[in-house]
Parts: C-alpha cells; sequence; structure tokens
C-alpha cells in the first residue's frame, strides 16, 4: 500500500477540537488499514485536496482514493469535490483516482447509525 492513499476530505472548521477529532480518526484508520491516510478539506481550509494531492504525487504514490465526510448528497458531493477530481485526473494522467460516496450513502455507515441509535435507546 505504499503507493496507495485514502484521503478524507471534510469541511474546515476553526474550531481546534473538529480539526483534533479528524487527526484522531485519521490515525486510527492508519493503523487499522496499515497504509497512508491523509486529510483534506474544502476551501477556506487547509490543506485543499489539490495540495495533499501534490504531496503524494511528489512522493510516488501512484493510487489514491477519496472519501467524502459528509452525510449525504448536496453542493459539495455532487459538484464541487467532482470537479475537482476531474482537474486532479486531467493534471495526473498517470494517478488512479477513485472517488467514493459520501459516507452517509454508504449502508455499512446507516448500519452504523442504526446500532448506535438502539444501544443508546435501549438505556432511556
Amino acid at each position: 500500500m505504499k503507493n496507495t492513499c485514502l484521503i478524507l476530505i471534510a469541511h474546515s472548521s476553526k474550531e481546534a477540537s473538529w480539526q483534533k477529532h479528524l487527526i484522531k480518526i485519521v490515525s486510527k484508520l492508519e493503523g487499522k488499514l496499515k497504509g497512508q491516510v491523509l486529510l483534506a478539506y474544502l476551501n477556506p481550509g487547509r490543506p485543499t485536496l489539490q495540495e495533499v494531492v501534490n504531496k503524494l504525487i511528489r512522493n510516488e504514490v501512484k493510487k489514491i482514493c477519496i472519501l467524502p465526510l459528509f452525510m449525504g448528497p448536496g453542493k459539495h458531493t455532487n459538484k464541487d469535490i467532482p470537479n475537482e477530481v476531474r482537474e486532479i485526473k486531467r493534471r495526473y494522467k498517470d494517478l488512479t483516482i477513485k472517488l467514493l460516496p459520501a459516507i452517509g450513502n454508504d449502508p455499512v455507515f446507516v448500519s452504523a447509525i442504526i446500532n448506535l441509535a438502539k444501544t443508546h435507546l435501549n438505556k432511556i
């Protein structure tokens, strides 16, 4: 997995606790996936997706998987992120990029929410 990277892309926030939380998620994923996991933010956050990809290209990464940390479809997942990915693919023809659906669209994620809700509702 040396030449492969997972990029999580999320909203930026001025709240330090938000950034710390996402960094903890990245650390946990790196441990479980045994590979490189990086974080990118939508503008105006830094690093941007383009900045992260530029770094990966310099490090000779050949395959990138992008996971949007959004609850469902919207402007960012339907337009902004796909447009950025198209531009990156245009610029780096030898790079393999897979843009995953937003986590909120994934049945596994929805099942996790259901299980979490059941666990807590049963304690009331």
